[in-house]
């Protein structure tokens, strides 16, 4: 499985110089605008968006067909997408909080409730979307994509028009690091179920 996780990797490569130069480019405007947050979005979202980038380069070269030719179980190739796209997302939540505590203000506690909220967010994404890519393939669940990523902008959005004052109240008046820590036992849950019908979707899949 290993050999599957290095593989995607290596695709991965000119992407990679690719993401680079966009985060620096975000790291500059961040920098001038004092405002990390910004770049910690772009970050986290493009870490998410990888796996399934990794999915789209197997199934454009035929990859799988070759893969299950050699002594490498279904089990393992789903197993290897997500162990990278546990690598890619930690990766980018060390980068992201590094990044909010040399441009933000805000103290350790703070900066780790932050990170914390945008873990479970990137967690809960690819949870949702690498099921739906092993069954209708990377390219279809592009468009799952976009709707996940602004479906909670909309939903946040729609509620402080309706009710503008009860959305500060309410968030206010919670104990942030509880609903974090919730927040992220929930997403580690959700990414758990999502391997296992992972695994179910690709068993029953013919190439």
């Amino acid at each position: 499985m290993i050999g599957l996780i290095i593989k995607d990797f290596l695709n991965l490569k000119k992407q990679a110089q690719i993401i680079s130069i966009i985060v620096v480019i975000y790291m500059m405007i961040s920098f001038l605008g004092e405002n990390v947050s910004m770049l910690v979005g772009m970050i986290m979202l493009l870490s998410a968006m990888l796996p399934l980038t990794a999915l789209a380069y197997d199934e454009r070269s035929g990859w799988d067909k070759f893969a299950l030719t050699m002594p490498v179980s279904r089990r393992e190739v789903v197993a290897s997408k997500y162990t990278f796209a546990i690598i890619v997302i930690g990766v980018a939540s060390v980068i992201s909080f590094i990044s909010m505590m040399a441009f933000d203000s805000l103290d350790i506690s703070t900066e780790l409730i932050v990170s914390a909220f945008i873990l479970s967010f990137c967690i809960l994404y690819i949870s949702l979307l690498l099921p739906v890519a092993f069954k209708l393939g990377a390219e279809k669940a592009r468009y799952a994509m976009f709707i996940v990523a602004f479906t909670p902008v909309i939903v946040v959005s729609a509620y402080a028009k309706i009710n503008p004052e009860g959305l500060g109240t309410n968030f206010t008046e919670l104990n942030f690091a509880m609903i974090a820590l919730i927040s992220l036992t929930v997403a580690v849950v959700c990414f758990v179920i999502s391997y296992m019908v992972s695994i179910k979707i690709y068993k029953a899949k013919e190439f």
